[in-house]
C-alpha cells in the first residue's frame, strides 16, 4: 500500500512517549522514598542492609509503577485517514 511519513512521525512521538513515562516512575519512585526514609531516620548506617532496602524499593516502584505505566498506552496505534497523506487518505485494504 505505501508508506506514510506522517503515520511514522506519530508512532515514533508515540514510542518516545511510552519510553519517557515507563522509565520515569522506576527513577523518581525509589529516591523519593529513601528520601524520604533518610529523613525519617530508617535508613540503615551500614552497608548490607541499606543496599537490601535499595534493591527492595527498587523492587516495589518497578512492581507498583510499570503495570500503570503501560496501561497508560493503548497496544495498537490508530490513526484518522485525514491525519496522512492525500493519496493514503483514500486507499482501503479487504476490510474497509
Amino acid at each position: 500500500m505505501g508508506i506514510s511519513k506522517k503515520s511514522a512521525e506519530k508512532a515514533v512521538i508515540q514510542t518516545s512517549l511510552s519510553r519517557l513515562v515507563l522509565s520515569a516512575p522506576t527513577f523518581i519512585i525509589p529516591g523519593l522514598a529513601m528520601f524520604m526514609l533518610d529523613k525519617a531516620g530508617l535508613l540503615p548506617k551500614s552497608k548490607v542492609p541499606r543496599t537490601v532496602l535499595d534493591l527492595a524499593v527498587i523492587t516495589m516502584a518497578l512492581w507498583v509503577a510499570l503495570p500503570v505505566s503501560v496501561s497508560l498506552f493503548p497496544q495498537r496505534g490508530e490513526i484518522n485517514a485525514s491525519e496522512i497523506e492525500p493519496e493514503f487518505a483514500t486507499r482501503t485494504n479487504s476490510k474497509g
